[in-house]
């Protein structure tokens, strides 16, 4: 065999092994997604009210009571958290730090909670957004959810409420950081194949 006939044909299996690695991988990492999802979605309060490692919650409030009762469920949850009491505060804060949760007051002294909220998702595109309204304002949690916000809560706040809302929110961002990791994997993968195509179609020296 000539010798650019032996790299073509070593280039050929190891693109071969490649594509089988890639497939056994792909394979195994959507079962992985798929069993964590199900004992999530079958998990106890327990095992799904705690925050993803590195939690970083920002909380854009100006009631000092009701962001307290924020802060005493977010603490017990392992959740490092600011507290701010503006819309401009919380779009500064943005500026440094990258949160996975912000929490936003509807009704703010220096503008709109919706508003603001369509700010923070331009800033924060991977935080997830929660709104807090009161009973009669149906419209604002609705324009809220349009315009990106995960969900929202209804003021006067509970303990009960905002753990009951949070252990969901959390169950959902543990599926969601374990999709990303898969999709970086795959991603990866794919760019090693796309390196053997071009080596494989680079002229021989």
């Amino acid at each position: 065999m000539t010798e650019d006939g032996s790299k073509s044909s070593t280039l050929i299996n190891e693109l071969i092994g490649m594509i089988d690695e890639f497939l056994q991988h792909m394979s195994l990492l959507e079962q992985e997604n798929r069993d964590l999802r199900a004992r999530l979605e079958n998990a106890g309060s327990e095992d799904t009210d705690t925050a993803p490692e590195s939690s970083a919650v920002l909380v854009v409030d100006a009631d000092k009571a009701q962001s307290e009762v924020l802060v005493r469920v977010l603490q017990k949850r392992n959740c490092g958290t600011t507290v701010v009491t503006s819309g401009a505060e919380a779009l500064a804060s943005c500026e440094k730090n990258d949160y996975s949760l912000i929490i936003v007051e509807s009704k703010l002294g220096d503008g709109s909670g919706l508003d603001i909220l369509k700010q923070l998702a331009e800033k924060s595109p991977n935080a997830d957004l929660l709104i807090i309204v009161g009973f009669t304002s149906a419209d604002t949690a609705v324009q809220a959810l349009r315009l990106g916000a995960a969900d929202f809560l209804l003021r006067p706040l509970t303990e009960e409420d905002v753990v009951e809302k949070l252990s969901e929110l959390f169950k959902q961002q543990q599926i969601k950081t374990r999709s990303r990791r898969y999709l970086n994997n795959l991603r990866d993968r794919y760019q090693k194949l796309l390196k053997v195509f071009y080596d494989a179609g680079k002229p021989a020296n």
